[in-house]
């Protein structure tokens, strides 16, 4: 049997960034799970000699390319402990208990009995010092005017963050993957305001213009519900959003658009082509025309709240538009992974957000599966081919994502099809509709227009997702898939789009074989139910005999 080398893979020649990704993922992972560095030295040294012996056993040669892969596992592992702040020979946890001086680093969030807020430790007593700790202040007239920025000092008396009582949520390692890892309560009295405008400049900019837009859109949209989607469309604020409202697009499986994210930057970057797209043909206004788009995009990002989704956005929009600036005929998969790699290098934790997964997948999903699967349909006529285009889109996006997000949250939006029509142009028209609201705010006649079709529009929306919602059936719920499941459904997934796409004979063969498995696995899951109810029901007995 003919054996091909790993490196001659077509995969790792169209896109050979893979080649240091994956190595440097799994070192990632090794270390997010909790392995020391021994025993993963231990266990990389031991697969590494296995690698070397097999690749003997089936190539008749040495291959010295394992050796660089396994380096750059060893650098992933070593890359995570580079960014744990608590390692820091200055951070605060290291002095004595003091006088600190802190820099107040997110927007308050004020609460019934307490303004929490996220601060920089800059000093304690007389030593500089790093870290960021989660502060609690009493509410009070002081407190509740904190902003962004704000230099304070006080006495930080810290403990360890205490997860949310009666929740399955962890969110002690939720914070530690931010790097905050202790908690304090400060009492009225105890702190003392320093200096204000302390923070990043740009930073502090965009909090300034959030907050304008969200008095435009206050001011604007009369009804409640239609104000706070706008404002979590356009800015990523969701604060204002009532439960029933946000239930309806987490169950219709339209969650994605209340969060200023990948979509929301793919919106705004939509419109800049359609409105200087012509410039990219021109060679002298081409430069132009790139660095133009990407000036805007990272604008946006900053001036929506630099959340991690609009900076992972953005990052790999930049990515992918560099690359088609250098090369027009670079391919996707590479720049995607491309992008991959830089924002694990900036941050390996981003590997733990769900949303940077989620979000990748779905985009891998489109570039891959929206072809195969609109290739499926004969649609011939133009109106027919652009409603396949958008449901083969939701579709394959959703396909992509589906075995994580039953593995994460256990249920599934039956209507997200549905949904996804009506709601995704809808949002889209709405986003441009609160940008207009922006621009012409000084313009009471045109703004008036703007916001009375922009609130229709939201409402329609809102009323639409609650009606979709109560219908019956519209979400599985209770839906519980392992880790290997979860890589058998991958594994099905990727043998049957290739089958579709060759109409090879073994890539069937391939899907059914793991279909099998996974009947077997519910198999095995169903028997080991049955004889602990049986058990249980057993002892149950027994003690009520041992009573009479």
């Amino acid at each position: 049997m003919n054996y091909t080398h790993a490196h001659n893979w077509p995969l790792f020649k169209e896109v050979p960034v893979l080649r240091i990704l994956i190595p440097f993922v799994i070192g990632i992972v090794l270390n997010l799970i909790g392995l020391t560095i021994l025993n993963s030295s231990l266990l990389m040294v031991s697969v590494m000699i296995i690698c070397f012996a097999l690749y003997k056993v089936f190539f008749k040669s040495s291959n010295r390319q394992i050796v660089f892969h396994f380096v750059f596992i060893g650098l992933g592992y070593l890359h995570v402990n580079l960014h744990r702040e608590i390692y820091y020979p200055d951070h605060f946890s290291n002095f004595q208990k003091g006088q600190s001086l802190l820099i107040i680093n997110s927007i308050p969030e004020v609460k019934a009995k307490s303004v929490k807020v996220f601060a920089k430790v800059i000093r304690v007593g007389d030593s500089n010092s790093s870290g960021q700790v989660l502060l609690y202040f009493k509410k009070d007239s002081a407190s509740i005017n904190l902003k962004y920025g704000d230099e304070i000092t006080t006495n930080l008396i810290c403990k360890s963050i205490e997860n949310i009582p009666n929740s399955n949520f962890d969110y002690r390692q939720y914070l530690a993957n931010k790097q905050v890892y202790q908690q304090a309560y400060i009492k009225s009295g105890e702190w003392k305001l320093i200096a204000e405008h302390q923070g990043d400049f740009f930073t502090s900019l965009a909090y300034q213009y959030r907050e304008s837009c969200h008095k435009v859109l206050q001011s604007s949209l009369q009804n409640q519900e239609a104000f706070a989607v706008a404002s979590a469309l356009l800015i990523g604020d969701d604060d204002a959003i009532p439960k029933s409202v946000y239930q309806a697009y987490t169950d219709s499986g339209t969650i994605h658009v209340l969060s200023v994210s990948g979509m929301h930057v793919g919106v705004i970057y939509l419109l800049l082509v359609s409105l200087f797209g012509r410039m990219e043909r021109n060679k002298l206004l081409r430069p132009i025309y790139f660095i133009s788009i990407l000036i805007f995009i990272w604008m946006y990002s900053i001036l929506s709240g630099s959340s991690a989704s609009v900076f992972r956005a953005a990052t790999m929009l930049t990515v992918v538009i560099i690359g088609k600036w250098i090369n027009g005929n670079s391919p996707i998969y590479n720049s995607l992974v491309l992008s991959m790699f830089v924002l694990l290098l900036y941050n390996p934790f981003y590997l733990t957000d769900k949303g940077f997964i989620l979000s990748y997948l779905a985009v891998y999903g489109i570039v891959y599966l929206q072809p195969k699967i609109l290739s499926m349909w004969r649609l011939k006529s133009a109106v027919a081919y652009k409603v396949g285009e958008f449901t083969s889109v939701s579709i394959a996006a959703q396909l992509m994502t589906l075995p994580v997000s039953l593995y994460l949250f256990g249920k599934f939006p039956n209507y997200f099809i549905i949904a996804n029509w009506i709601v995704i142009p809808l949002s889209t028209i709405a986003i441009y509709l609160s940008i207009a609201q922006i621009v012409f705010q000084k313009w009471t006649v045109l703004l008036s227009v703007i916001s009375f079709c922009n609130e229709k529009i939201i409402c329609f929306m809102n009323d639409f997702l609650k009606l979709l919602t109560h219908v019956k059936g519209a979400v599985t719920n209770n839906i519980f898939i392992s880790v290997f499941e979860c890589f058998l459904f991958y594994w099905m997934l990727f043998v049957i789009a290739d089958w579709l796409s060759t109409k090879r004979y073994t890539s069937l063969l391939l899907f059914l074989s793991g279909y099998a498995l996974l009947l077997v696995i519910n198999l095995i899951s169903e028997i080991k139910y049955l004889q602990l109810a049986q058990f249980e029901n057993l002892v149950h007995t027994y003690s009520l005999i041992s009573v009479f």
